[in-house]
């Protein structure tokens, strides 16, 4: 890696006692070296002895020099092409090199964590975490419409201030800065800039084919703060972050929204407090409605051993190729949450279908439960995940199962989950046959009594005369009613599997 004069002073100041500098940003050098004659310094760190400094700045060029003791003339406008920095600091010269070694050690370690964030979790927010680390200051990511792509986890009275429920600048900074023709102009600054806005702050455009995408930002704290310190890290770091948006030719696969829902998908499936209200709110920013049918799917490795890819880095794939889905990594697992609704309106393609090609090529195994509507009922979502883990461990102990199968279904195993468990587990979508459901939420929604007539028609052992006669209607009707229940839900009666999952769900729920 290499490093300019700003990078490389602000870090030099925490060791040494610097007596005069001349810092720009426009020498980018590489490893330390003692100045000697007999080689190309160019482009480095020099170290060099008071006695050398003349010689050593009318022989090297483009370099960052730092000599190790005030020599005993002005010096100032004789750095050329060079940034000079000279120590007050009584100071052994191989302690010198040493530091200086560590100082380049520790930024390659911050190129090493943005590499592995292109490679590996493909994360907006982990890049802004690590460049704060950095910095030891809190910073955002923006879009063009001023919405937080990411900001430092860490961003105290900042997020309250500038961060509004839907992700973005308060309206009336967003007016004010949409208004100023001054504030558009800074879109075509290729460089770190400093600006000026609510609070003064350290800017850095991101660019992709040419056109501004979006800002890096942070506040600048108080007048003692190194500018061209931070400015020298956004460009530096920016990079990154293009590279990473060219990967996807947008900022969506790690949108705050999506950090949001991930958030609460960990307080639901954790069970701890979350607002319904404020979920709702922010699914339905996302199109996500009470009403979608929705459903959880929880992924397993098929063999530990066997998983290519890291969770983060799978999360984010689904998310980017399904429409409609939220994932996160919970206790070695992944937990999605999809909406069908939205997926089938996006796409018009059937989800569990795609997501079984999707696993062919992941070494992962699918466990997908019942299709339910009670999006802020979050005690549904936690027994859908159940019902997805209880699909995953039964299809684990068939010895029918072929080797290629990716995906299974609660349904497949909804029986044997009553069997099991009898009425002690009492949740009414989680374990009732998802026709009496379908039935039930039909009669309330149009006055019907088609769940009644099922009953009836089950209690009278599928005589239809019987049933008829018990409700007191022609048999013509009650035979018009049945017709009109198999077109609205699945119902194999011929099957006794079918008949007893019936039978007990209305004796156990209904």
């Amino acid at each position: 890696m290499k490093l300019n004069g700003p990078m490389l002073f602000y870090r030099m100041q925490q060791y040494f006692k610097v007596e005069y500098s001349h810092i720009t940003q426009n020498n980018l050098v590489k490893t330390p070296m003692f100045y000697n004659i007999f080689f190309d310094m160019n482009e480095h760190i020099v170290l060099v002895d008071s006695a050398d400094l003349h010689n050593c700045l009318s022989r090297v060029q483009r370099a960052v020099i730092i000599c190790l003791a005030p020599p005993s003339y002005d010096v100032s406008g004789m750095e050329g092409s060079n940034d000079l920095i000279i120590l007050n600091d009584p100071m052994s010269h191989r302690l010198a090199f040493n530091i200086l070694n560590h100082i380049l050690d520790d930024y390659q370690e911050f190129e090493h964590k943005l590499n592995d964030i292109l490679y590996t979790t493909h994360s907006f927010q982990d890049m802004i975490e690590v460049i704060t680390e950095t910095i030891e200051l809190p910073l955002s990511l923006t879009d063009v419409n001023f919405r937080y792509i990411a900001y430092s986890s860490a961003s105290g009275r900042y997020i309250d201030q500038y961060v509004t429920a839907s992700n973005g600048l308060p309206e009336d900074i967003v007016v004010s800065l949409q208004q100023n023709e001054s504030f558009r102009r800074l879109e075509g600054i290729t460089e770190a800039f400093v600006g000026e806005g609510a609070e003064p702050c350290v800017c850095k455009n991101i660019y992709h084919d040419g056109q501004y995408v979006g800002r890096l930002a942070v506040i600048i704290p108080d007048e003692e703060t190194d500018t061209e310190y931070l400015k020298a890290i956004f460009d530096f770091a920016a990079s990154y972050i293009e590279i990473l948006y060219a990967q996807y030719n947008s900022f969506t696969n790690v949108s705050m929204e999506y950090r949001k829902v991930h958030d609460y998908m960990h307080l639901i499936f954790r069970r701890q407090p979350a607002d319904r209200r404020a979920f709702l709110t922010l699914m339905h920013h996302l199109q996500i409605e009470e009403s979608d049918a929705l459903a959880v799917v929880n992924l397993l490795p098929r063999h530990q051993e066997s998983s290519l890819y890291s969770s983060a880095f799978t999360c984010e794939h689904l998310e980017r190729i399904f429409p409609g889905c939220f994932c996160i990594s919970l206790e070695e697992s992944i937990i999605i949450l999809i909406s069908n609704t939205y997926y089938q309106r996006k796409t018009g393609k059937n989800f569990s279908k795609e997501l079984e090609k999707e696993l062919q090529n992941h070494h992962y195994i699918a466990g997908i439960s019942r299709i339910f509507h009670s999006l802020t009922i979050f005690e549904m979502l936690f027994a859908a995940r159940r019902q997805a883990l209880y699909a995953l461990e039964q299809m684990d102990q068939s010895e029918t199962t072929p080797a290629s199968q990716t995906t299974c279904f609660f349904d497949d195993y909804a029986l044997s989950y009553l069997l099991q468990h009898g009425a002690s587990d009492t949740n009414f979508q989680q374990n009732c046959h998802p026709a009496l459901i379908a039935l039930k939420e039909h009669d309330e929604q149009n006055a019907t009594e088609y769940l009644k007539t099922l009953r009836t028609y089950m209690d009278a052992n599928m005589n239809a005369v019987a049933a008829a006669n018990r409700l007191y209607i022609h048999r013509s009707s009650f035979i018009n009613r049945m017709e009109r229940i198999h077109k609205l839900v699945q119902l194999d009666l011929n099957d006794p599997n079918e008949r007893l999952y019936i039978n007990l769900s209305f004796a156990v729920f209904l």
